[in-house]
């Protein structure tokens, strides 16, 4: 199917892409859709916390010379 993208073979019969949800003018919301239920069953994953540091300060990178001075 030339319409997906290329993933290789750990992406292949895996998922939707959910991209095609998004818009240039709604990059992180949409609107007006249309929820039907099926007898079919995905497993969904959460990103929600990908990006949350719990109140840990961020990793840096520092060379050891730096740290030994």
């Amino acid at each position: 199917d030339k319409s997906k993208p290329v993933v290789g073979l750990v992406g292949l019969n895996t998922g939707f892409n959910a991209f095609e949800l998004r818009t240039i003018g709604t990059p992180y919301f949409a609107s007006g859709g249309v929820v039907q239920t099926t007898d079919e069953k995905y497993p969904v994953a959460l990103t929600q916390e990908h990006n949350s540091m719990y109140g840990r300060a961020l990793a840096r990178e520092v060379s050891t010379n730096k740290l030994e001075g």
